[in-house]
């Protein structure tokens, strides 16, 4: 066997590779040939596309030069530019147009923003020279928008007081002197006896927007409108409008949210007159709109205001259970005594119905300053504010068959929860006169006014509707009902966190159904017969543990119907707290304007005053042989 020779295989090797070199050359060649080609077709192609005559340099050079000649011309000639490409239907001007635009827009904004300080100077009371009166005629054809806006400013400025009439005049005698200017303000700049007139009619118009009255600000600006003298001053009506629609945006956004609000809580009459204050400049708001055809439907057709004494029938939390109530036991002759039964209450709402009186909030019948205010009353109608006293739940009460405590059931209505002897629990909407009361004004409407429920006194000592919402409530309630030998009911839980969560919900649900949540003292104080010391102490335990919960209350309800007109710096007391309506038993409706206050009386619905209608007054409003259950008070 012959060992073979290599040497051919490598002249082989070298003739391939010189080929794959002269191959590679070849299209090396080929796609510079072809990439030169199409550089030149697009050469070609482009070669009679326009191209931008000026860059923003050439504008900075004459503007650093100060030669405004040459920039206006070459601005002039860039806009005839960009005009004949409209006319270009070929996508590759696109750009040419947008570079175009551009360049206007620096050129523009340059040119306002010089010749805006040379209004600046002008504003301040200098006068232009002869070229700086040239370079601002020159100016305003590039940016009249901006210059005529700056104008408008000084005027409003002049308008509101804040410049003086020398500066404005000295200011006038700058700007008429351009064409475009006099043209445009030459109305109002050419008087200064009507410029005189407009400021001292805008200051009204300011001094009533200090006191946020809108409806006389845009009667004064419709005025300004309406009147002869003004209507060919066109700057001044530019103005008015301006300031017209800001007023009307603010005047919006002032009452809409109120408005919304009151139809919210079904607080029709409140809400009606504040939409007639609005539609008449916002007619076409659909909003107001179908609010104001839901109050038209519901809304008594006359409304008069009250002018007499308005009648408060009170009520301490009722009798839920009358077995309970009436079982013998010791808490029998209070029960009898101070309380009415559900099927009592309900027939005294039904007589009140049926005698025309109607339910007004009692927050109407005083200002913040305590004043008393004649409240509106449907016409044919008397009004009746009834008040839940003293309303606390304590061992003692529910031993007196009274709710234990309240709930809210899965519709959200106040419910009462009754406490069995066994530990069993009862729920129902009729165990609180709340429910009674709601269940009613549901079944006739008109009982209601403006949405009006009552006002609930709170006594704080054992918590809120029953729940304990700190250890000193729980220790007030252990201890009431260990002296009142009903040591065997307890509160209803001691988790604090949870107890302040359901009162905070009950409050919610209260102010959704526009009841009143006032004061009955935290201690259930007796007022004459405590000292100033002791009344501040309440004061103190109920700012701790009850106003984080209610807010600020206005409203205070002397317990055992007590008041305190004879101790002037008790009601003193109670006024700085904020208590700008205060209330006590009386045998006949009267109120007191007093200082920074108002008293007013209340007869109470109980079974000692049934019992005794016409000594305690209750004879003016129901009948007891009506009322009173005898069956059921054994």
């Amino acid at each position: 066997m012959f060992k073979r020779s290599g040497k051919k295989s490598g002249i082989s090797t070298k003739q391939h590779s010189a080929a794959r070199i002269r191959q590679r050359r070849m299209i090396a060649i080929a796609l510079a040939t072809l990439v030169s080609a199409v550089a030149l077709l697009w050469l070609v192609l482009r070669k009679n596309d326009p191209v931008v005559p000026y860059t923003w340099r050439d504008f900075e050079q004459a503007f650093e030069r100060g030669d405004d000649d040459r920039m206006i011309a070459m601005y002039d000639e860039l806009r005839l530019f960009r005009a004949d490409l409209i006319s270009t239907d070929k996508s590759s001007v696109q750009s040419v147009i947008t570079e175009t635009d551009q360049l206007i827009r620096r050129v523009e904004e340059k040119v306002a923003l010089r010749g805006k300080a040379l209004l600046s100077e002008a504003a301040k009371g200098d006068s232009w020279t002869p070229k700086e009166t040239y370079r601002m005629a020159r100016y305003v054809p590039i940016a009249t928008t901006s210059f005529f806006e700056y104008i408008h400013a000084v005027i409003a400025d002049y308008l509101e007081g804040n410049v003086d009439e020398s500066t404005i005049v000295r200011f006038a005698d700058n700007v008429v002197k351009i064409l475009p200017f006099r043209q445009e303000f030459g109305t109002f700049f050419s008087n200064k006896s009507t410029m005189t007139a407009a400021r001292e009619l805008i200051d009204k118009v300011l001094k009533s927007g200090v006191d946020k009255n809108r409806e006389e600000q845009l009667a004064l600006l419709d005025g300004i409108l309406n009147n002869k003298t003004f209507k060919t001053v066109k700057p001044l009506i530019y103005y008015v409008h301006d300031k017209m629609m800001e007023v009307k945006r603010v005047y919006y956004g002032e009452l809409m949210p109120e408005i919304r609000d009151h139809m919210y809580h079904e607080q029709t009459y409140d809400a009606e007159q504040k939409i007639k204050r609005l539609i008449r400049w916002f007619s076409e708001d659909e909003e107001l709109l179908s609010y104001y055809a839901v109050c038209k439907e519901v809304n008594p057709e006359r409304v008069i205001f009250w002018r007499d004494p308005v009648e408060h029938l009170s009520l301490k939390p009722l009798i839920a259970d009358p077995d309970r109530a009436f079982d013998g036991d010791v808490f029998q002759p209070a029960a009898d005594r101070d309380l009415v039964m559900i099927s009592e209450l309900e027939r005294a709402l039904d007589v009140l119905y049926q005698k025309d009186y109607v339910l007004i909030n009692e927050r109407s019948l005083v200002n913040e300053k305590g004043q008393l205010c004649h409240v509106p009353v449907p016409e044919g109608k008397k009004p009746l504010v009834l008040v839940l006293e003293d309303f606390y739940s304590s061992g003692p009460r529910t031993e007196s068959g009274i709710a234990h405590r309240l709930e809210l059931n899965d519709e959200g209505q106040l419910i009462g929860v009754v406490l069995d002897l066994d530990g069993t629990e009862r729920r129902d909407r009729s165990f609180t006169a709340i429910g009674v009361i709601e269940a009613f004004v549901e079944r006739h409407p008109d009982f209601s006014f403006n949405g009006a429920r009552g006002t609930i006194a709170l006594v704080g000592q054992f918590g809120l509707f029953g729940y304990p919402m700190a250890q000193v409530q729980d220790l007030a309630w252990q201890y009431n009902a260990k002296n009142q030998g009903s040591e065997g009911i307890k509160p209803v839980s001691s988790d604090y966190e949870e107890n302040r969560n359901v009162v905070t919900a009950i409050l919610d649900a209260l102010h959704r159904k526009n009841w009143n949540i006032a004061s009955g003292s935290y201690h259930r104080i007796s007022v004459p017969f405590s000292s100033e010391k002791d009344l501040l102490e309440d004061f103190m335990m109920w700012e701790r543990w009850i106003k984080p919960h209610t807010g600020d209350v206005w409203a205070f309800y002397y317990p055992f119907g007590e008041h305190a007109e004879l101790y002037p710096k008790r009601t003193a007391i109670l006024k700085e707290h904020g208590l700008i309506l205060q209330c006590g038993y009386g045998p006949t409706p009267y109120w007191h304007q007093s200082d920074g206050y108002l008293y007013v009386s209340r007869v109470l619905l109980s079974g000692y005053n049934l019992r005794h209608a016409k000594a305690s007054g209750l004879d003016r409003l129901m009948s007891s042989n009506v009322i009173l259950d005898t069956g059921a008070r054994r």
